[in-house]
């Protein structure tokens, strides 16, 4: 089995992502899975980096559902043992319960996460990243394009459209305050 992460979903999802046609032909090869965490982290980047309107989020989301991958979710008892990966590593939540279903069942972890890769491998974890670096050039470039630059920026644009609801007054006061 293959355990596959958020950004590999959301290239997925995303209609001209310049990754979505090799992760969609990866995702009809061979077993996948996931965890039930990933698929409510994917529609939140959905919805907060990538600017999807929820309904559409929920859409890819509800999709993905369809699929053959099959959704891992999370008992409590896996639960401690997530959370102990979690705070042992530094990595987050979904992050940690794939970890743990690709080394409970001697499976391979897919991502282009660094640290999880890193972590994965410390742990005799099979690993893959699927992203060559020249696709990687292409997704960077595509999303420096695209979307707001990470951090505060992104964090201001969701901002601004959620102030875009209030009066327009408000909302062009924010814009100048904050330097566009």
């Amino acid at each position: 089995m293959n355990w596959i992460d958020t950004p590999l979903l959301v290239y997925a999802a995303t209609t001209d992502h310049p990754a979505r046609s090799a992760i969609e032909s990866m995702l009809r090869q061979g077993a996948w899975g996931s965890s039930v965490l990933v698929m409510l982290e994917l529609n939140q980047v959905l919805i907060h980096s990538y600017a999807v309107p929820p309904p559409d989020a929920l859409a890819e989301v509800e999709r993905f559902s369809r699929t053959s991958l099959r959704w891992r979710a999370l008992d409590a008892e896996q639960s401690a043992t997530v959370l102990d990966t979690r705070e042992q590593h530094g990595i987050d939540s979904a992050d940690a319960h794939l970890l743990e279903l690709a080394r409970s069942d001697g499976d391979t972890l897919v991502t282009l996460d660094r640290r999880l890769l890193r972590v994965a491998q410390a742990l005799g974890v099979a690993i893959h990243n699927p992203i060559s670096p020249g696709l990687a050039i292409r997704i960077a470039r595509w999303e420096e394009e695209r979307l707001p630059a990470k951090g505060l920026a992104r964090f201001l644009r969701r901002t601004e459209q959620w102030l875009r609801a209030d009066p327009p007054g408000v909302t062009d006061r924010f814009v100048q305050a904050t330097d566009r």
